[in-house]
């Protein structure tokens, strides 16, 4: 028995296309997306930021959003992963870490100790006037 080499490629070929036609119409609803997503995004409180946002922009987007919420690490991580952030690194706490670190030098937020722990709010002057907890960390502790 011999192996029908043409009409493998043929088989193959045909597969292709179609892959191909596929690969467009997902590359085509993805781009939909993408911008039905964009035009929706300023009418909501949990904004999508796509898998390709920036840690330090997206944080940065938090605290203008929410200017009177005081943010901890582990929230800002969980609303990070709400917005549709990757976080790919080992460690994410300590990205966010440095993220705030930044920010602090730069005058961006402002610590906030209630029961010995920190937070972090906007450093605007209007978010000194009212201050809301963050929606509770996905940790058990």
């Amino acid at each position: 028995m011999t192996f029908n080499y043409e009409s493998w490629i043929k088989e193959a070929q045909g597969r292709l296309e179609l892959l191909y036609k596929q690969r467009s119409a997902i590359d085509d609803e993805i781009a939909n997306l993408e911008r039905g997503i964009a035009g929706f995004a300023p009418l909501v409180k949990s904004v999508w930021a796509g898998p390709d946002a920036g840690i330090t922009d997206s944080i940065r987007n938090i605290f203008r959003r929410e200017p009177h919420t005081v943010w901890y690490p582990r929230a800002l991580r969980d609303e990070l992963l709400t917005m549709g952030v990757k976080l790919g690194q080992k460690n994410p706490l300590a990205t966010i870490h440095q993220v705030i670190a930044r920010m602090l030098r730069h005058g961006e937020i402002k610590p906030y100790v209630i029961d010995s722990k920190t937070g972090y709010v906007c450093a605007d002057e209007a978010a000194k006037k009212q201050v809301r907890m963050p929606p509770p960390t996905r940790d058990k502790k």
